[in-house]
């Protein structure tokens, strides 16, 4: 089954990888847990991280809607890893989520995302997500 094969995914990672906030953040994943994911997000232990554990934690984030939880993680993540393309365009899309009055900001985002990699298709179709609202 999917979630039998999403376990042993889950297990195998925990195996390969006993850092114990990356292990919080799974097993919250797993466990459906936005609270605990929150919690997670507002620790300074975490901006050690690598930026991908912040992108996945900052999209899963979003997946529970939790938009100003994402906001905020970004805001600080942002200022250690300015030059990372995917922090940037989650950001962006956080921001477009949080609702209005953060659409010159999204675009800021979705601007230094493409400055970051310009030739990405993707990167350029970001831009105009901003400017729909």
């Amino acid at each position: 089954t999917t979630s039998g094969r999403t376990a042993r995914l889950f297990a195998l990672a925990k195996a390969v990888d006993p850092d114990p906030l990356r292990s919080r953040v799974r097993d919250a994943i797993q466990a459906h847990d936005g609270r605990t994911l929150q919690t997670i997000a507002e620790s300074q232990d975490l901006l050690s991280q690598s930026p991908v554990t912040l992108y996945v934690l900052a999209v899963v984030l979003l997946d529970f809607g939790a938009e100003q939880a994402t906001v905020d993680l970004m805001r600080r993540v942002l200022e250690h890893n300015p030059g990372d393309y995917l922090l940037h365009s989650v950001q962006s899309d956080a921001l477009m989520r949080t609702g209005a009055g953060f659409e010159e900001e999204a675009l800021a985002e979705a601007i230094a995302a493409r400055a970051l990699r310009p030739e990405s298709p993707h990167a350029w179709a970001r831009v105009g997500l901003p400017l729909r609202f």
